[in-house]
């Protein structure tokens, strides 16, 4: 009866821990939401600009001013602090910024009614479009080529007579200003 050689378990007890290594390399990963501040994915292509016109698809296109894009940043009440599940948001406007290295934005900050009054509301508002304009920073955008302003709760894009339409005034929006 053949028996396997020493040096031959030896090579299968290693292959044997490099595959479970890998194994759990691969679980960890998948496990694991964060990644280092720097790192961004692949670009989506599916970036659409309001309206449906997709901006990846023709760099000549005329953007404009004024148009919304990309999506809002929505913040819990009360809170300018940026939450783990606007990050594909984020990811999505520095890659739109790497593509267009001339497009110029605001970033505007908005609270609703319920959570602040008056200064305490603009001042909220700002903070909230500082910290994307921060997290774009982080990422190597120009800060020169943001501008940032409250809009407090003076500009809600849905009613603030329910909890779903205060949820959506809490935000920060991307506005074109010049390509």
């Amino acid at each position: 009866m053949n028996r396997p050689s020493s040096a031959r378990i030896a090579i299968l007890a290693i292959l044997a821990i490099l595959a479970i290594l890998a194994i759990l390399g691969i679980l960890v990963a998948a496990a694991c939401s964060c990644r280092p501040r720097g790192q961004l994915p692949q670009p989506d292509v599916s970036r659409y600009v309001d309206g449906g016109e997709r901006v990846d698809e023709d760099p000549g296109a005329d953007l404009g001013r004024g148009p919304r894009f990309i999506g809002s940043i929505v913040f819990r009440r009360g809170s300018s602090e940026l939450l783990a599940r606007e990050e594909q948001v984020l990811d999505e406007a520095v890659e739109l910024l790497r593509e267009y290295p001339t497009l110029r934005v605001e970033i505007s900050g908005h609270t609703d009614t319920s959570e602040c009054s008056g200064a305490k509301c603009a001042e909220l508002g700002l903070a909230r479009a500082r910290v994307v304009e921060e997290f774009l920073a982080d990422y190597g955008i120009d800060p020169g080529r943001i501008e940032v302003r409250s809009g407090g709760a003076d500009e809600p894009i849905d009613a603030n007579s329910t909890s779903k339409g205060r949820g959506k005034n809490r935000r920060s929006e991307f506005t074109i200003l010049s390509r």
